[in-house]
């Protein structure tokens, strides 16, 4: 089933902001009302996680993100696996034997519309209260599922949207699945030293069980210029396991050169009931290095971004904001790893 990059590109990417702190209101961002991304309504929120603030009081606080961002890869993995099924019978690739539950075309209860061209492709998915063939556990699935991409002549620019309306269900104990919502990405590669990409998403939803995660009035823009990396955002993360939501934003873009350890500048901001913050290099008060900020109080400094910082409170630790190649955040800290995608990773087995 095709699915573009630009989805787990972006979730991943998002939930890793959060881990260094991006997001919230306030700060010198400039932007104006029209640069706003566009939000739609939440439509899946199982406990009004939406309308529950995160606590951010202490830096040890920030350790819940680290969770939205585990459960993030759990789902794209447990989807990836899901789409997979799929792709095995429609391609007469499948094993073990199907009735007439099952989702296929020939069972009447999954209807796939494709077009394509050399500068367009487009495929719909519908799937009428059928069964995912091949799945361990019997998953009944009901909706929709469009991907629309087009591109120029020469292969260096592509705009796509996804649109996702899938619920369903697990047999043995009725948990829920839900994926609603649709993402847009824009993506130039005018040359080998040049690049940019921007995501949004008014809303985008997933629901598996009582394990819920969302983007809401997302947009996401990055650069590559020679050796130069820089990346914005805005979004509202939602998670169950955080019980609320976070702000995300960037104030000031990051900007990082490819071999240093540290962006040059950018001020990233996390926000719910409180707002920690993280300003590098010149959006520092000192010019150079990382300051962390919480509630408008200085509480870490330092010359490096390869460091650690100790949380406040709890004896917990917070994650270490840091960049990585790619110009991208990464979180490193009680999550015991480093984390990112970059947008053009091979999309060989997206989700659903």
């Amino acid at each position: 089933m095709k699915s573009s990059v630009f989805v787990k590109a972006g979730l991943a990417l998002a939930i890793s902001v959060t881990l260094i702190g991006c997001g919230g209101s306030g700060g010198e961002s400039g932007e104006s009302a029209s640069d706003s991304p566009a939000t739609a309504p939440l439509q899946v929120d199982p406990k009004n996680y939406g309308g529950t603030p995160v606590s951010v009081r202490k830096t040890s606080d920030f350790e819940v993100a680290s969770a939205a961002y585990s459960d993030t890869l759990e789902m794209q993995d447990w989807l990836a696996d899901v789409e997979y099924q799929l792709e095995q019978y429609r391609y007469g690739g499948g094993y073990g034997d199907t009735t007439a539950e099952h989702c296929l075309e020939e069972n009447g209860n999954l209807f796939i519309k494709e077009q394509s061209s050399d500068t367009r492709e487009y495929i719909k998915y519908e799937f009428i209260d059928c069964l995912v063939p091949g799945y361990d556990e019997p998953l009944w699935v009901n909706g929709t599922y469009v991907y629309d991409e087009t591109s120029n002549t020469d292969g260096t620019h592509f705009q796509s949207k996804e649109t996702f309306d899938i619920r369903g269900k697990f047999e043995i104990d009725n948990r829920p699945l839900a994926i609603v919502g649709s993402m847009n990405s824009d993506a130039s590669f005018p040359d080998e030293n040049n690049a940019t990409f921007s995501l949004s998403s008014p809303a985008m939803e997933y629901l598996i069980g009582d394990q819920y995660l969302a983007l809401q009035g997302m947009r996401m823009r990055g650069a590559e210029k020679d050796e130069l990396f820089t990346i914005d955002m805005q979004a509202k993360l939602i998670s169950s396991d955080m019980g609320g939501y976070l702000n995300l934003s960037t104030p000031t873009a990051l900007e990082e050169l490819e071999y240093e350890d540290c962006p040059r500048k950018g001020h990233v901001v996390v926000s719910g009931d409180g707002k920690i913050e993280a300003r590098y290099g010149a959006s520092t008060g000192r010019g150079h290095g990382i300051e962390i900020l919480l509630n408008g109080s200085e509480v870490e400094y330092a010359d490096s971004c390869d460091v650690g910082f100790a949380g406040e409170g709890a004896g917990g630790s917070s994650s270490t904001p840091v960049a990585n190649e790619n110009g991208v955040g990464a979180a490193v800290g009680n999550s015991g790893s480093e984390n990112s995608v970059s947008p053009d990773e091979s999309s060989a087995s997206e989700p659903v």
